[in-house]
């Protein structure tokens, strides 16, 4: 009996470290890693062409191809590679601000135009008057710090200025949601050749005109962004020295001018003063004279109102 229930006992330990081995051996086989990819796989592609399905009466809707333009490329969709490092680059709109105090003015303007050829850019406004001038101008952001250095050569710099505005961001996003318009542009064409009802093709040509409206906005939108990261702007403002002219010489002060805004000056505020003496005429004494004519009349010697009190008391 004893030998009988050590060889059972044997045989479960056996039976034990067997099933073990074998359930290691399932787990690292290829073939079960190869069918759970599968499976997992079969699901994406099921939920993948749920997503695929007409929107209404077999017309492709927006939200879902661009949900499935998502499933199918989410890494590039965020501008990630494989690794999951990012791609992106920066999109940088950059501004520049000059302070000049120039000899001539229009030696300056003349500099400032060569300046900016001289990086390829071009002048955006020019304004001047007598005693001094202002140029916007676009240089190539690649030449951006360059140009804002070299610009000790146009006059001498009272000060700089430089700013910048990170729109990354917004502009891949706009960028993504453009490419996604017009892969649905294409979709709605294919469906639109294809359709053979009449309210089918209605629906998809009132769609097709509504994504094309959105790739003509976002395309207006793109070119404004792209200019403005391609091309910096610099402000330019210059100016003479102080109490001088074109000429170089010294401007004396015009004490005509200056006794002409005093005397301007006196005048209106004597008018300003008569006019007030004549609203406070015209409307304050009725007013006053009413005000004055109720109290005679309610709590004056008339006193209705004072009568009316007593009589109320006295019952």
């Amino acid at each position: 009996m004893k030998k009988i229930c050590l060889l059972a006992a044997l045989l479960s330990m056996a039976l034990i470290s067997c099933s073990k081995n074998i359930s290691k051996n399932v787990k690292a086989s290829p073939e079960v890693a190869f069918l759970t990819e599968s499976k997992a796989s079969g699901a994406k592609m099921n939920s993948k062409m749920a997503v695929n399905s007409f929107a209404v009466d077999g017309v492709y809707s927006d939200a879902a191809y661009e949900e499935d333009v998502e499933m199918e490329s989410p890494a590039s969709a965020n501008g990630l590679n494989e690794n999951g490092s990012s791609q992106m680059e920066r999109k940088l709109i950059k501004n520049g601000y000059i302070q000049l105090e120039v000899s001539s003015l229009q030696e300056a303007e003349s500099s400032i135009k060569n300046w900016c050829s001289s990086f390829g850019g071009y002048i955006e406004s020019n304004n001047q008057n007598e005693r001094n001038g202002s140029m916007s101008v676009r240089i190539p952001s690649s030449s951006f710090e360059e140009a804002m250095d070299s610009a000790e050569n146009l006059g001498s710099v009272k000060s700089k200025n430089v700013s910048s505005q990170d729109v990354s961001e917004s502009f891949y996003d706009l960028q993504t949601r453009l490419e996604t318009k017009k892969i649905m542009r294409e979709r709605l064409q294919k469906y639109l050749e294809s359709a053979k009802d009449i309210k089918d093709m209605l629906q998809i040509e009132k769609e097709l005109n509504s994504v094309i409206s959105d790739i003509e906005s976002m395309e207006g939108r793109m070119k404004r962004l792209t200019g403005q990261i391609d091309y910096s702007q610099i402000y330019v403002n210059y100016e003479l020295p102080f109490r001088s002219d074109e000429n170089h010489g010294f401007v004396m002060p015009d004490f005509g001018d200056g006794f002409r805004r005093f005397v301007s000056t006196v005048l209106d505020f004597f008018i300003g003063f008569f006019k007030i003496i004549c609203y406070i005429i015209i409307f304050g004494i009725p007013l006053i004279a009413a005000l004055g004519f109720f109290y005679w009349l309610l709590f004056g010697k008339l006193g209705l109102l004072k009568r009316l009190f007593k009589r109320l008391r006295g019952k």
